[in-house]
């Protein structure tokens, strides 16, 4: 009869790689958290037809399919405000499809005041730097890369407040705006204009309403009470 000798080693090393693989499988998994915190970026890519232009810190959507007798639809909103983002999904579908048929005039009115709340003189919050993205997309880009990068930003709202610049220009090529876009973004050229839109409508929110919140809608210069259908309800 042999008789084998066991090193006494041999368990003692199976035993620690088995703690290897356990630490790179908690890596690997702390890692995807990480990575789905920053993600969730991409959205299908929506043209649209209407044209869009910055006017008094107003975001104003129109159609060649407007007249005197279409709706003018003011919409108050901030990038970090919960509800807003709740709105942006509910009504988006609509709001693009009645601004294209000239069934609503729209202007979007952007605000920053969910990053002042302990700072009054903040303006390079999360909310700022959204809304900076979203005037670089439409300087930059125009009306379609306007409408999808508003509309990411929204749908990401819960991602996007931990963002930096690195994260929304990942998230600028990975939507497909135009380089231009990417590069304004990357420069921070619209921090200060994003700090002028807010303001200014944050003022004459104040003076018409005496407060700022949002989400707001106006309609024909009357604020109307928020709903999901909104839309539906006060379009031609």
């Amino acid at each position: 009869m042999s008789n084998s000798v066991k090193n006494p080693n041999q368990s003692g090393k199976g035993f620690m790689w088995a703690i290897i693989a356990v630490v790179v499988i908690a890596i690997v998994v702390i890692a995807g958290v990480v990575i789905s915190n920053k993600g969730g970026k991409s959205r299908e890519w929506e043209d649209v037809s209407f044209q869009a232009e910055l006017v008094d810190g107003r975001v104003h959507l129109t159609s060649e399919n407007a007249d005197g007798s279409t709706p003018k639809a003011r919409v108050y909103e901030d990038f970090m405000c919960p509800h807003c983002a709740e709105l942006a999904a509910a009504d988006g579908p609509a709001l693009k499809d009645a601004a294209e048929k000239g069934d609503l005039d729209v202007e979007i009115a952007p605000l920053g005041f969910m990053d002042q709340f302990q700072d009054k003189s903040n303006t390079t919050g999360p909310s700022h730097q959204a809304l900076a993205a979203v005037l670089a997309a439409l300087e930059e880009g125009g009306a379609s890369d306007f409408w999808n990068m508003r509309a990411m930003l929204m749908e990401n709202q819960t991602n996007v407040r931990g963002w930096d610049k690195g994260d929304y220009v990942d998230a600028a090529k990975e939507l497909g705006v135009d380089g231009a876009v990417i590069d304004a973004i990357d420069s921070e050229k619209y921090m200060d204009k994003a700090a002028e839109v807010a303001k200014a409508n944050a003022d004459v929110l104040q003076k018409e309403t005496g407060e700022v919140s949002s989400p707001r809608v106006f309609i024909d210069g009357k604020e109307i009470q928020v709903s999901n259908d909104w839309v539906e309800q006060y379009r031609r």
